[in-house]
């Protein structure tokens, strides 16, 4: 499944609610952002792999500042994690390996 660009806050919140509890990995990232583009292709890597197991959602600061500032995003990338709906972990940087495993641990 390929990753979902959010271009509004109304379109973040309807993806999430239509997760149908399927766990959800959001990237808030900058396009200016050279760690963000180091991660990114990993970021899209792991999309394919996951196939749908997983939904991956793409934010830019650039696109939809009201996102970034009402989860007060203050490092790129950053990271969140859901699993029904709800946010069960956050990190920030650009690590595979890291991203890596806190996907895997998502889908168990």
């Amino acid at each position: 499944m390929a990753v979902r660009e959010v271009t509004t806050p109304a379109m973040f919140n309807q993806l999430l609610t239509m997760s149908a509890g399927a766990p959800v990995c959001i990237i808030f990232k900058a396009s200016w952002c050279g760690a963000c583009k180091y991660i990114l292709p990993h970021f899209y890597e792991f999309s394919k792999y996951y196939n749908g197991a997983i939904i991956f959602l793409e934010v830019d600061v650039d696109k939809v500042q009201e996102l970034f500032q009402y989860f007060a995003i203050n490092y790129y990338p950053t990271f969140m994690l859901f699993k029904g709906g709800i946010k069960i972990n956050e990190f920030n940087g650009a690590d595979p390996r890291r991203l890596s495993e806190e996907l895997e641990n998502l889908t168990y």
